[in-house]
């Protein structure tokens, strides 16, 4: 980890059993320790892969879309659709 690591957006369930939690507060910490961008949404009683539930799947779509328009991200030239729009009709 370095300051010109690359924008970093990360979201975790604090009831994370697969991934711990502090794997998340870890890296962000370094990450603004060094110097270089990070975001941690960290949300209260969700379990790994809670991001997949209709209740969260948009909202965390909505905060990686804002996360990539400051960040710079340009839309997909040959569509015209931002880099999530795959996320967004349920795509991996």
């Amino acid at each position: 980890v370095h300051k010109n690591f690359p924008a970093t957006l990360l979201i975790h369930g604090n009831r994370d059993k697969l991934v711990p939690p502090q794997a998340s507060l870890s890296m962000y910490d370094a990450l603004i320790s060094a110097g270089a961008s990070a975001e941690l949404h960290m949300y209260e009683g969700m379990p790994h892969g809670f991001d997949a539930s209709r209740a969260y799947f948009r909202q965390c779509v909505d905060l990686m879309q804002l996360f990539l328009d400051r960040h710079g991200c340009q839309p997909n030239k040959r569509t015209g659709q931002a880099a999530t729009a795959g996320l967004a009709a349920g795509q991996s």
